[in-house]
């Protein structure tokens, strides 16, 4: 959550005296020196934090209309999400020029906002919602590990991080799996109690191993880097329920080694006619046996790719034969 940029009067201001001093000192200077206000406030290294708690001050019509279209784009959006329940209506259909405006309004809201999270419980929610227009409208992507330095940051001073999950987990992407594994092995407790809370449903993730980080980690990337190219986003979230499995394997995509397509849950609309057969058989079989093969499947693959299609090509029974025999090592 650093931000290189230099500090603006009014934000140095804020940082050594507070709100109080910040709100009568920027009133003064309406009053004395408007022009002098409109470029401070206008300011292009300006925190939105700055802003936001100058909000009431710039109801003023004369300072008003001389925002810059980033200050009036963040002052509107604010009042949406504080106004209306956090409800942006129709942002994705909004002209091509203005959206480019919305975005690059909404990131400097999260990336200059976020060092001051806790700030009050409106600017938290505001943050929240902002992230996760980001992430779902906008595929924001590399915000990821900006938004979870909020959430462990949230959970060490024992705040509520379900929204900020729910919106990390919203990217769909499994590969925010690997943020959190690499908190596994944090030198800071809380942090490893989280990582192991956020990804429980992972075997081999238990908090009562929090004080063996390397145990964790290597149970960790073992599983993801197995399985990563066969995960799909499930939807839960701590929301719906205390253990949630917000990213599952897919024991299809595993089997025939496809990787799933981005927003898909399935491989189904990348088969040929001879694989939905090979799937219809797969799926035929009980489920410690489906998880045999896939398993086999994978590594076989990994291991010598024209062995496996040589494997793949058998039938189901003498796949499972094979993998039964060879189970020990492939």
């Amino acid at each position: 959550m650093d931000n290189s940029n230099p500090k603006t009067p009014l934000d140095e201001i804020r940082i050594q005296s507070g709100k109080e001093r910040l709100c009568s000192h920027f009133t003064q200077l309406v009053n004395s020196n408007p022009d002098k206000a409109i470029d401070y406030i206008n300011d292009q290294n300006l925190s939105f934090t700055t802003l936001f708690l100058l909000k009431e001050q710039l109801k003023n019509p004369d300072i008003l209309e001389n925002l810059s279209p980033r200050n009036q784009i963040a002052l509107e959006t604010t009042g949406e999400i504080l106004d209306k329940d956090g409800k942006i209506t129709n942002i994705q259909h909004t002209i091509p020029k203005l959206i480019h405006l919305i975005k690059s309004t909404l990131i400097w809201i999260l990336k200059t906002g976020s060092k001051d999270d806790g700030l009050d419980d409106n600017f938290d929610k505001l943050l929240d919602i902002v992230a996760i227009i980001l992430i779902k409208v906008f595929n924001e992507l590399d915000l990821l590990p900006l938004i979870l330095d909020i959430i462990f940051k949230r959970y060490k001073e024992g705040r509520l991080i379900h929204d900020l999950v729910w919106a990390f987990y919203e990217s769909r992407d499994p590969n925010c799996l690997f943020l959190i594994g690499k908190r596994l092995r944090s030198e800071n407790m809380k942090e490893v109690e989280l990582a192991c809370d956020l990804l429980k449903f992972i075997p081999g993730i238990d908090i009562k191993y929090k004080t063996n980080k390397d145990y964790l980690y290597f149970n960790f990337i073992n599983w993801f880097e197995e399985n990563r190219s066969f995960l799909y986003f499930t939807g839960e979230s701590f929301q719906q329920g205390c253990n949630p499995i917000p990213y599952a394997v897919s024991l299809e995509a595993k089997y025939l080694c496809e990787t799933i397509p981005t927003n898909s849950q399935n491989i189904y609309g990348t088969l040929s006619s001879k694989e939905f057969g090979k799937i219809k058989d797969f799926n035929s079989l009980d489920d410690s046996s489906r998880d045999l093969l896939a398993s086999f499947s994978c590594k076989m693959r990994r291991k010598n790719i024209h062995w496996w299609n040589s494997w793949i090509n058998k039938s189901i029974e003498e796949q499972l034969r094979i993998a039964r025999i060879r189970k020990g090592g492939i």
